[in-house]
């Protein structure tokens, strides 16, 4: 077993006749809309996002059915980098391809009008050449605010109309890519700069998860203005005042082709 988060356990895989190796996801107890979202996930096909290589159901001697899910083996997460304070290391221009990529494969979600609803660092992955990859888009499921309570690595990064039991859209996708932006361009996990502003209350964090966003500093450096702006842009507490994918992409057109 490699990983094991809301929607399964992850195992590593050998493939004799291939010589590779692949993650194998295992939901159990998988229901119709589930079965349904790994179909349609099976269908995505963008260069960042994780494709599904096949998908099969398995019925055990107790009749108790689970749903495998073949992937591209990834090491390494974004959280990885983060948490261990390795992103301070992280060159600028591989900083800005992590964000571009991300917000790319975002894009092509959106444009087929589906919302990740759990995007965060550990959902996004890496491979060897520091490309990024954004999983579980076809497993996520809005979080109700009970539930979200006691999942805080999944708290910080959820756009505050969630957790007030708002209608949301799209725009929930763009807070939380902001939040992965804001981590990236501060060099500092979210949580740690929460937990260090002056306003931070410990109860009120785990009780209201709709007050973080206030706690969140502005970003106080010269370098990367229209990245920082529009980090910013997307932090707001207002759907309607955050940009959408579109718009970000139109805003950062002349860096797409380097590194898409």
């Amino acid at each position: 077993m490699i990983g094991q988060g809301q929607f399964g356990t992850v195992y590593q895989l050998h493939l004799d006749e291939e010589d590779v190796d692949v993650a194998v996801k295992q939901i159990a107890k998988p229901d119709k809309n589930t079965l349904r979202e790994i179909e349609n996930q099976s269908k995505m096909e963008h260069k960042h996002l994780l494709t599904v290589i096949t998908h099969f159901q398995v019925v055990n001697a107790k009749k108790k059915v689970s749903q495998f899910i073949v992937m591209p083996l990834m090491t390494q997460s974004l959280e990885d980098v983060i948490n261990s304070g390795e992103i301070a290391n992280v060159e600028y221009p591989i900083k800005q391809k992590w964000m571009i990529q991300m917000l790319l494969g975002t894009l092509y979600l959106h444009q087929n009008n589906i919302i990740h609803r759990d995007l965060k660092p550990g959902n996004i992955l890496l491979d060897d050449d520091l490309n990024l990859y954004i999983s579980d888009f076809g497993l996520s499921k809005s979080i109700d605010q009970s539930v979200a309570k006691t999942l805080v690595g999944t708290q910080l990064y959820m756009a505050p109309e969630i957790f007030e039991s708002a209608k949301y859209d799209l725009k929930a996708d763009v807070y939380s890519l902001g939040c992965i932006w804001y981590e990236i361009l501060s060099d500092q996990f979210l949580l740690d700069v929460i937990q260090n502003s002056k306003e931070y209350n410990s109860e009120d964090f785990y009780l209201t998860g709709n007050i973080i966003h206030k706690l969140i500093p502005k970003l106080e450096f010269e370098e990367w203005d229209d990245f920082k702006k529009q980090c910013e842009n997307m932090l707001r507490a207002m759907p309607a005042g955050r940009p959408s994918t579109k718009e970000l992409y139109d805003t950062f057109k002349s860096n797409i082709s380097k590194y898409q």
